[in-house]
């Protein structure tokens, strides 16, 4: 009974195993939310997808020495890289020296596209030093070993970022064993001839280089530098060069191993280790970083963020893909547009945009707010401009000014006009109007022809003359801005 119910727990197991494997999303990407713009052009976060699925992979790069600076450019897709750097080992005619170079290591922070420019130094085989920074020697002495960096943003020793120093320079004399000293390290090891107390020269440090032997002891100029090792010259017996480093290692005379270079690590780095005296022969450095393939993320609909959008509902959709899996999503851009037209009737203005909010304006006044004026129409007062401001949908908008010039204009009573005398004989006839108002007149003969006319005039009764006008029908058209008619005259 109980292997059954084993055997049914791993068969529930297996089975939800292979759901939320299934159900994983891989890639990934999420849209933002819905935008409503009232300005057509629109801009947005544009999506990215992600894929956390996919596993990393590590590449190695190993470089060795060529004499000659090497470059790596950093790939897509890599943020950190681990490197390894080992500094050259010095010179040595004698098989059991021990002037071994120094080790660093450290995690890069980089970005894609980042060179970094790659020194491996060299372990010499005579008086000449090492490539990188180390000394020469000097009769039947050794040269220091070169040190071995990394630098960014530039090729000079302030872009080292990363130093392992190399040994100094090493041999024997008489059947005494001179010992070059160790490549560091934050420090260098010392050189010295068979035992410490016969000292030769000093290593270097994080800030300085020390002196070696030439003739008289603790002598300055076979000293190295910032990058350098010391090269001793004229100081009597063999002499051995210093190691290249951080700062290098002296050089020394008097049949005395050179001092050994510092290494450095660029305090921001992460992931530390340091060691010296490791490393046998040319020095190297190997390059460690993980890859990881970035999905690809791709708009399938609407239009790209900065574009000018239609009036209305536009959805986007994006898609991202790692090439065997793809994931989407959307949203929609809806641009408000707002009807900002204007119609008049009379005196009165209407917006033609409904169901929404409004505010006329004077024009005149500086497009002052007129008070209580908040409806969909406004009726004039006053002649003037007049403009209103229509929101909705959270847009607002403001009409072009409008003129009138009609308001108190009187419309005019035709039933109560009369016209005498009518036919006339001698051309002269009265139009009495029952009241003054503002009116204008023109007068056509029968084909066409415009024989008289007259605006804006202001009377009760007005007095026209056809006398030098031909026998036959005229037409009177009387108007205003209000109203109209027209009227047969007949001249006899």
């Amino acid at each position: 009974m109980k292997k059954q119910l084993l055997k049914l727990f791993l068969i529930i197991l297996s089975a939800l195993s292979f759901n939320l494997n299934t159900n994983a999303q891989c890639p990934n990407i999420i849209c933002p939310g819905n935008i409503t713009s009232c300005d057509a052009i629109v801009s947005y976060a544009t999506p990215v997808g992600t894929d956390t699925c996919q596993s990393t992979s590590f590449q190695t790069d190993t470089f060795n020495f060529t004499g000659n600076i090497q470059k790596f450019v950093v790939p897509s897709g890599v943020d950190t890289i681990t490197a390894s750097v080992w500094g050259a080992q010095g010179g040595a005619n004698w098989v059991n020296n021990t002037n071994y170079g120094g080790f660093v290591k450290a995690d890069i922070p980089v970005n894609a596209g980042d060179t970094l420019y790659i020194y491996v130094g060299e372990q010499p085989n005579g008086i000449t030093g090492g490539w990188n920074g180390g000394g020469n020697g000097e009769s039947a002495g050794q040269g220091g070993g070169g040190a071995s960096d990394i630098r960014i943003g530039g090729t000079t020793y302030n872009d080292r970022i990363l130093v392992a120093g190399g040994g100094g320079g090493a041999g024997y004399w008489s059947s005494q064993h001179v010992v070059g000293g160790y490549g560091g390290g934050y420090n260098g090891g010392y050189g010295y001839r068979q035992t410490p107390s016969t000292f030769g020269g000093d290593p270097g440090t994080q800030t300085s280089s020390g002196n070696g032997t030439c003739v008289n002891f603790n002598v300055p100029s076979v000293a190295g530098g910032f990058g350098f090792g010391g090269s001793p010259s004229g100081c009597g017996c063999e002499g051995y060069g210093g190691g290249g480093g951080w700062y290098g290692g002296a050089g020394s005379g008097n049949c005395r191993g050179g001092g050994g270079g510092s290494g450095y690590i660029l305090p921001t780095l992460q992931n530390i280790s340091i060691d010296s005296g490791i490393q046998v022969g040319h020095g190297q450095v190997i390059l460690t970083y993980g890859t990881t393939p970035a999905p690809t993320t791709s708009q399938i609909a609407g239009l790209p963020s900065g574009n000018s959008f239609p009036v209305g509902v536009t959805t986007n959709v994006f898609l991202v893909s790692n090439g065997t899996q793809s994931d989407t999503c959307s949203f929609t851009v809806t641009v408000v547009s707002i009807d900002t037209s204007v119609t008049r009737n009379l005196s009165t203005f209407t917006s033609s945009e409904n169901g929404a909010t409004y505010q006329w304006l004077n024009c005149d006044s500086n497009n002052m707010a007129i008070t209580g004026a908040t409806n969909q129409s406004y009726t004039a007062t006053t002649n003037g401009s007049y403009a209103v401001v229509v929101c909705k949908n959270g847009c607002t908008d403001t009409s072009a000014c409008q003129m009138i010039n009609n308001v108190g204009i009187q419309t005019i009573d035709f039933g109560n006009i009369t016209i005498y005398p009518n036919p006339t004989t001698n051309g002269l006839f009265t139009v009495d109007l029952g009241k003054s108002v503002q009116i204008n007149y023109t007068i056509t003969s029968l084909d066409g022809r415009i024989v008289a006319q007259k605006t804006n005039i202001i009377e009760n009764k007005i007095m026209i003359d056809l006398s030098n006008e031909s026998k036959g029908v005229y037409l009177l058209k009387l108007y205003n801005i209000k109203s109209s008619s027209v009227f047969r005259v007949t001249r006899l």
